[in-house]
């Protein structure tokens, strides 16, 4: 694999590469650095140099390669999965051992520097080292510490940049995947010469620059977990998808079966989990744009999940309470209609009992919910890290498990009105009607108890203690659950079920 790869990119964009090096590491040398350490720092630092030429030459080499081979070869792997890593690490292997030359070079580059400085205040260089220094003394102990992981940073980021080439390959044609490696690229030109891409919102995207640079990621001290947070979601993407979702049916692993596997199927559409990601982003943005200036993380949280209080109406609040609660639950009653008016006798047969039905739908409704209740917790801690306060891991566990035990109750109850009355949009208007009553002067109410306004805490003045609140909805989804069990099942299939 990696000798076939090296063919087909050919040994001229190698080399393509490395004499750029080995050019800028000679201009770097004109600059007046003391010391070795000082010398490759500068250019392993150097934005123009790795954003004009590294990028634009590490892409061109990528895109010649990106595209899937014949079927005939990725069946010798019995997977696609198998396939595409054998290829990611082949050609992850050729990056790296061009990081490597190109690491020899700028060191030979610098022959004839003091190699024992590690202090930084023994170096001395250009106005770039000027520049760099102060930031990097803030995070590393000496010159030496900064390099390796200035060098470790980039290999991961060949190796990122790398995937991202033969991920696009796969699902895009050529010409699509190449535009939009092109559009990556100049988001990253854009981010070092538009003032604008360092303000809000534009500050927080993460580019091609920030895997290969780790100076763009020292300049906030929230940037660099961002950066890492956007990597891990990235990459566990690409798993996901190349393992569930690639287009080479006749290789791909078998396909998961049974009711569950079905209405996971139905519920987890492109057009819910896009509706999914859409409501996410509205509720973080009104949030986001609706409050002042931030002074720590609780604070986020406790907007972003207050909800509505007792004793008073407030309609903005009203409202952002069912497009975080409510509103998530949609596509789950449409499955629910779905399911039933598929509900046949031979199918009833086949099962022997109709709670072996009704338990594939409620795995399936939970699994939602859990979807959801991740977005919220990412949407609670990834603005905290990005502002760079302390993160409330525990106020945000507990206010993310409130919601899901909330959430699931009124799913249960949209269950219930479908089993009493054959349609979904009961359930719908009994959720509604239940939240209105919980603006009563009555605390316990279970529905809408995960808002925040209504629980005690410091900068709440909520009169129920947050884990008597989660036994109280613990206890409702076991009764709820009960009653499904033991006289849901006959009632939501018995119409056409016989």
């Amino acid at each position: 694999m990696i000798r076939r790869l090296y063919t087909q990119i050919g040994w001229g964009k190698f080399l393509l590469l490395l004499a750029f090096s080995a050019a800028f590491g000679l201009s770097e040398r004109t600059s007046g650095a003391s010391a070795l350490a000082a010398h490759v720092l500068a250019a392993l630092n150097d934005q123009y140099y790795f954003i004009f030429a590294v990028l634009p030459i590490l892409l061109f080499i990528c895109g010649s390669v990106m595209e899937d081979d014949a079927e005939i070869v990725i069946f010798r792997y019995g997977t696609y999965s198998r396939y595409f890593v054998a290829k990611w690490r082949s050609l992850g292997m050729l990056c790296s051992g061009l990081w490597l030359v190109q690491m020899v070079i700028l060191f030979l580059t610098g022959l004839g520097l003091q190699v024992t400085t590690n202090a930084w205040d023994n170096l001395s260089g250009g106005s770039l080292l000027k520049e760099i220094v102060p930031l990097l003394a803030e995070n590393f102990s000496g010159p030496w510490q900064a390099l390796l992981c200035a060098a470790v940073f980039l290999l991961i980021g060949y190796w990122l940049i790398s995937l991202l080439a033969l991920w696009l390959g796969h699902f895009l044609s050529q010409s699509y995947a190449i535009k939009v490696l092109l559009a990556l690229y100049v988001l990253s030109v854009l981010s070092i010469k538009l003032p604008i891409m360092s303000e809000p919102p534009l500050c927080y995207w993460t580019g091609l620059n920030h895997w290969v640079l780790l100076l763009h990621n020292l300049a906030d001290s929230w940037r660099f977990p961002l950066t890492v947070i956007v990597t891990i979601l990235f990459v566990a993407a690409v798993a996901y998808t190349i393992r569930n979702g690639w287009r080479h049916i006749p290789f791909s692993r078998k396909a998961p079966s049974g009711l569950a596997a079905y209405y996971h199927r139905l519920l987890f559409s492109k057009s819910n989990t896009l509706l999914l990601f859409g409501l996410i982003l509205l509720l973080v943005g009104w949030i986001w744009y609706s409050g002042g200036v931030l002074q720590n993380g609780r604070e986020w949280v406790f907007r972003l999940l207050a909800g509505h209080g007792i004793g008073y109406f407030y309609p903005l609040g009203f409202m952002a309470l069912l497009l975080a609660e409510l509103f998530p639950l949609w596509p789950l009653g449409r499955m629910l209609s779905q399911a039933v008016s598929e509900h046949s006798l031979c199918l009833a047969v086949r099962l022997k009992r109709r709670n072996d039905m009704l338990w594939p739908l409620l795995r399936a409704s939970g699994e939602w919910i859990a979807c959801w209740c991740g977005l919220l917790l990412l949407a609670e801690a990834v603005p905290v890290l990005m502002l760079g306060f302390e993160l409330p891991v525990g106020l945000i566990l507990e206010a993310t498990g409130l919601r899901f035990l909330d959430m699931a109750i009124q799913a249960l109850v949209i269950y219930i009105l479908l089993c009493l009355s054959g349609q979904a949009i009961f359930g719908f208007l009994s959720v509604i009607l239940l939240h209105v009553l919980s603006l009563l002067p009555i605390p316990w109410l279970p529905v809408g108890l995960s808002s925040l306004l209504r629980l005690h805490f410091m900068e709440t003045g909520g009169v129920i203690q947050p884990v008597w609140a989660a036994l109280e909805l613990g206890i409702c989804n076991l009764i709820l659950l009960f009653w499904l069990y033991r006289y849901g099942a006959q009632r939501l299939f018995e119409k056409s079920g016989g």
